[in-house]
């Protein structure tokens, strides 16, 4: 049950980061993972949630409303979308290292 939580986030994290997408609609892929993690291990999941929540914010702010600025490359937007993929490949090394950290400790 410990592993759970962390071993599902890597999992979905590695679905977001590396598709070449990078839909909204994924994110709710989240919720499961990072609420389990919560309940499990509040103390090392709070940071995971709070970066899980501004990717979203920030995918959202991109992909209805800021698309045609990534299209036509606005700095602004081209600056946002910079930042959430770096807070996907962050949010995928933690749960990696939460994996492996849970490993050594066993």
């Amino acid at each position: 049950m410990v592993y759970l939580p962390a071993v599902s986030l890597a999992i979905v994290m590695a679905l977001i980061a590396f598709n070449k997408v990078g839909s909204p609609q994924y994110y709710c892929w989240l919720i499961p993972p990072i609420l389990l993690g919560l309940i499990v291990d509040r103390t090392r999941f709070i940071p995971l949630a709070v970066l899980a929540l501004a990717s979203t914010l920030l995918t959202q702010m991109i992909y209805p409303w800021m698309y045609d600025d990534v299209l036509d490359v606005k700095p602004l937007a081209l600056t946002l979308l910079t930042l959430r993929n770096l807070s996907e490949v962050v949010l995928f090394a933690y749960a990696l290292a939460l994996v492996a950290r849970k490993r050594r400790n066993a």
